[in-house]
């Protein structure tokens, strides 16, 4: 029995992955992080010096034995919302709210740590926060080439970067998600920096990141899997939608996508990388520049 654990019931690697399977007749059940406390129960329970474990998945009984492997895709928050209006404390409701979500936090840990017994792509219980400035240090550790970057909060740190690398960019510190407002979705996109854009700012602001514009051969994504590196060239450059981030996807007439091998000790130094960081599959972004390199 595989078990995967994603994010919500549309998300679309998941189903491909789900997909292919059910193609090759796999034993798996596919169980959504927003529905973690709702759509199945589970138990944990240590008796005679042994620890079990037993799931309930849409009627279905599985123990810890059943399960042969795990795959981490991720998962959402809780649709649990507890309703705490009927305490007039302010802060006694709000005191009640940071129990709750710290009983959820330690519950669920609880259940991966236990389940994570078993052979699983990505640790549940990993730190799976990627902090940019973080893995930029992992990547210059492993040998990787990585951008000219700075994190600045002032208008002097700005203008002395843009003016020894013209045309930076610039993209959030943290991982970017999608939001709604009136069911309009926004996604925080990179963006090139320009000289109008440093004149509306003030003198300090809040921090943002900002690393060098290189220009651009092709975009390659790497999928590593447990010691192999499998890579796409994408020629987003020659595209004015999609030349500064891909993700700005051109529906209409999309970038060419070919298979590529990166050179065998880029490939040594990303697994270098992957273990450093404790993951074994993830991708990767890199820029194969004009100039022959490739930057993580």
């Amino acid at each position: 029995m595989i078990f995967i654990f994603s994010t919500e019931d549309m998300e679309v690697t998941t189903c491909e992955v789900m997909d292919w399977l059910y193609t090759l007749q796999a034993d798996c059940r596919r169980i959504n992080g927003e529905d973690f406390f709702t759509d199945f129960t589970w138990t944990y329970d240590i008796s005679d010096n042994k620890e079990h474990l037993y799931l309930n998945v849409n009627g279905e009984q599985f123990t810890l034995d059943n399960i042969k492997a795990l795959w981490y895709r991720r998962t959402g928050g809780s649709r649990i919302k507890p309703d705490f209006t009927k305490i007039q404390d302010e802060k006694l409701s709000r005191k009640m709210e940071e129990y709750m979500w710290s009983e959820l936090k330690a519950s669920r840990t609880a259940f991966f740590n236990s389940i994570s017994r078993k052979p699983c792509l990505t640790y549940p219980n990993a730190n799976h926060n990627v902090d940019k400035q973080e893995m930029l240090y992992y990547a210059i550790q492993s040998g990787l080439t990585v951008p000219q970057t700075i994190i600045a909060s002032s208008k002097a740190e700005l203008v002395n970067f843009y003016n020894k690398y013209p045309g930076c960019i610039i993209k959030a510190i943290a991982n970017s998600e999608v939001f709604e407002i009136d069911n309009k979705p926004y996604f925080p996109y990179t963006e090139m920096v320009s000289q109008e854009f440093i004149n509306t700012l003030p003198d300090r602001f809040f921090s943002f990141l900002l690393q060098e514009h290189l220009t651009k051969e092709c975009e390659i994504r790497t999928f590593y899997l447990d010691g192999e590196c499998y890579s796409m060239a994408i020629f987003s450059q020659k595209d004015a939608q999609t030349q500064v981030d891909f993700r700005r996807y051109n529906k209409v007439k999309p970038n060419r996508n070919v298979p590529y091998k990166l050179p065998e000790d880029i490939e040594k130094q990303i697994k270098d990388f992957m273990q450093s960081v404790n993951l074994n599959t993830g991708s990767l972004d890199i820029i194969k520049t004009t100039d022959g390199r490739h930057v993580f």
